[in-house]
């Protein structure tokens, strides 16, 4: 490159400096003319003031959980049948040997007469039959366990 050439390229490399000064220097003068002039400050808001109080409270807390009982106890019949009547609400504390329930009784009543004549029928009935099992004189004719079992019979009636 010769002098010429240089001076050619530096004075042209200097007149885009300067072109992109001012470029640069226009566009952050015109960018601060058009903003508006600052706003004035909003006025404070209003506030109001109270006395504080001075009284008694109850402190307390709110916490999620579950009640357990501390003792249990769980109530089965040891009978079936139908309730007649109930002698307690729930919820409410009972003592032990207190009247909980009262259960028909008809039903046991029905059994009872039918065990009743159940014990009238196997005293009667088993008697006659080991007294002709000890009758007989073969005791080929009578299986032992079958006499064992009319020898029990007749000593639970």
């Amino acid at each position: 490159m010769t002098v010429k050439a240089k001076l050619r390229f530096g004075a042209a490399g200097g007149a885009l400096a300067v072109v992109w000064m001012m470029f640069l220097g226009l566009g952050t003068h015109g960018a601060r003319a058009a903003d508006p002039a600052p706003a004035a400050a909003p006025p404070p808001p209003a506030v109001t003031v109270a006395k504080p109080v001075f009284k008694r409270i109850t402190e307390w807390d709110d916490y999620t959980g579950r009640f357990i009982a501390k003792e249990r106890v769980d109530v089965r019949a040891r009978v079936s049948g139908y309730l007649e009547s109930v002698h307690f609400k729930e919820g409410q504390m009972v003592e032990a040997g207190e009247l909980l329930f009262v259960i028909d009784q008809r039903t046991f009543k029905t059994e009872v007469a039918r065990a009743k004549a159940g014990v009238d029928q196997a005293g009667t009935q088993p008697q006659g039959r080991a007294a002709r099992v000890r009758t007989r004189s073969a005791p080929a004719i009578v299986a032992r366990h079958e006499h064992r079992d009319r020898r029990g019979a007749t000593r639970q009636a």
